[in-house]
């Protein structure tokens, strides 16, 4: 198969899956790696590697998500996923969608949803580049170390962890879609949910919240 045919086969449920998880074993990895640099004392390194932790988590969701199309039959090719995933604008959208999701999950009051997202855009707008490269600032050069403090650092791994301890194990539960009708997949995920990922990753949360309740039914 060339690259071209490559580009307009489908893609599987399995494939897909498999690369879902992938992704958010590898930024489970980058978390761990991160931890590692911060107990060394290489908070800038560390705070790059948790950098890149956040982004291949982003790529997990979208792939996570794409499962729906595919569960519901439509037509996904590699051209098509490529396109989805690389688009700088998706990416950011479900960055947002991630952290406003894990916020109305805790119910917390508006004050701290307020400084959480605060926090988060504050790292969110020191760059990748920052953590790694020398840059010039006015009027003169500053290195990576001298611009990313160790709480900084640890704040933005802290952030990547958390989101991938909660919402990772309710993603790798998907995996019950490959084998449903397409009516009991909308069943689950209603149209609104397939447009809006805040909306959908909120259900995924919601679902794995119902079946973690310890069921009464049995007993005696």
């Amino acid at each position: 198969m060339d690259l071209n045919q490559q580009k307009h086969s489908d893609l599987t449920f399995d494939v897909l899956f498999d690369g879902a998880v992938k992704c958010l074993k590898n930024a489970q990895e980058l978390c761990d790696e991160a931890e590692m640099l911060q107990q060394g004392g290489k908070f800038c390194r560390a705070f790059a590697l948790s950098h890149f932790a956040h982004e291949e988590f982003t790529h997990s969701v979208l792939l996570f998500r794409a499962l729906l199309d595919i569960a519901l039959q439509k037509r996904l090719t590699w051209k098509k996923l490529d396109h989805y995933i690389l688009k700088p604008k998706q990416k950011r959208v479900t960055q947002v969608a991630i952290s406003k999701a894990l916020l109305t999950d805790l119910h917390l009051d508006l004050d701290t949803t307020t400084q959480q997202l605060m926090l988060e855009s504050e790292l969110k707008q020191i760059r990748q580049s920052h953590a790694l490269y020398t840059q010039r600032v006015n009027s003169e050069f500053v290195l990576p170390s001298e611009q990313i403090s160790e709480i900084q650092s640890e704040k933005y791994i802290n952030l990547a962890v958390y989101r991938i301890a909660k919402l990772g194990p309710a993603l790798v539960e998907l995996r019950h879609l490959q084998g449903m009708t397409k009516q009991e997949v909308k069943q689950g995920f209603p149209k609104k949910a397939l447009k809006n990922t805040q909306l959908f990753l909120e259900m995924v949360l919601e679902r794995r919240s119902y079946q973690d309740k310890p069921s009464y039914t049995n007993r005696t």
